[in-house]
């Protein structure tokens, strides 16, 4: 279960102009295609934590298995990535909250059992908010007692959170579950403190799943996306102190899947994973220009699925 940053061992893909003058990195996990792990899992084995350039230069490995490590998430200033990881129990499958330094040093455990999954670093770097077996947990990135952001209602589960820019809220996915299926997904936003829970969009209508929400950096903008069995959708709109304004589709595709949507450090592009149900057919980590939408492949593998980028400062 080491961690050490290493030369990963895919080759990346030729920059393009959509993500060629952006700085900072991007963190992501990228799962091996394993047959061991069956078709119920899309043949997705266990991850890994890697970053690249956004040009598609100088991947490297930050985690090495045989732990599943995933949902990393950069700090503030760049200098820490937070992760979720099985590495203390994998034969039960439990997942707690790590923080670790860029430089693979320094991995410190958070929580003890809590089931976690998607992590997101408050703006000022202090706190951790994660999705848990019981909801969202409010975790001091300093170590210490974690404290219930939110608990779930009955028959729903609450994950996937991010911070707006103040500090001030958390926006979330709400999934509202019947006889243990998942029926619908929305947008909601609620206080740090748990209060003020309020749906903002999706749930109905072609928009019946909508998921994992992000935050531009200036605070003013939301994309989340909108998947069906047919393919999926980015949507934004702007953020107007915890309602929207403007909804609009970005971009939309056929037969695969977005997952989550990061926004570049200075707000002029969106980094995002495209893959198929079956990781036998590959992954691809996207970037598209802002407001223009020009299209951008960093990094693509034939099999494997890329997942949760998150872009540094």
């Amino acid at each position: 279960m080491a961690v050490a940053p290493t030369p990963a061992s895919s080759a990346p893909e030729s920059p393009s102009r959509a993500s060629a003058d952006i700085l900072g990195y991007i963190i992501y996990t990228h799962s091996q295609y394993s047959r061991r792990a069956g078709s119920a899992s899309g043949y997705s084995g266990p991850g890994d934590l890697r970053v690249i350039s956004p040009d598609g230069s100088g991947e490297a490995q930050l985690t090495i298995g045989p732990a599943n490590d995933f949902e990393p998430a950069f700090s503030p200033d760049s200098f820490q990535v937070a992760f979720s990881s099985d590495r203390a129990n994998r034969k039960a499958g439990i997942t707690d909250l790590y923080v670790v330094k860029v430089d693979g040093s320094g991995l410190r455990r958070l929580t003890h059992g809590a089931d976690t999954g998607a992590v997101a670093w408050s703006p000022d770097g202090s706190r951790l908010v994660v999705d848990d077996r019981k909801g969202l947990l409010v975790v001091p990135a300093a170590g210490g007692r974690a404290e219930r952001g939110l608990k779930s209602p009955k028959n729903r589960v609450d994950h996937s959170p991010t911070w707006t820019a103040d500090g001030t809220h958390f926006l979330f996915t709400r999934a509202v579950l019947q006889k243990g299926r998942v029926v619908s997904e929305s947008i909601w936003s609620a206080a740090a403190d748990g209060t003020d829970a309020h749906r903002l969009v999706g749930g109905k209508g072609k928009m019946l799943f909508s998921a994992q929400p992000t935050v531009s950096p200036d605070g003013n903008i939301i994309a989340w996306v909108v998947s069906t069995n047919r393919g999926s959708a980015i949507y934004m709109a702007d953020l107007y102190f915890g309602t929207l304004g403007n909804v609009s589709k970005f971009v939309e595709v056929k037969g695969r899947w977005f997952e989550g949507p990061t926004f570049a450090p200075d707000g002029s592009a969106l980094a995002v994973t495209r893959s198929y149900r079956s990781a036998a057919r590959g992954s691809e980590l996207l970037a598209y220009d802002l407001p223009g939408g020009e299209f951008s492949r960093i990094l693509s593998v034939s099999r494997g699925t890329f997942s949760a980028p998150s872009w540094s400062n």
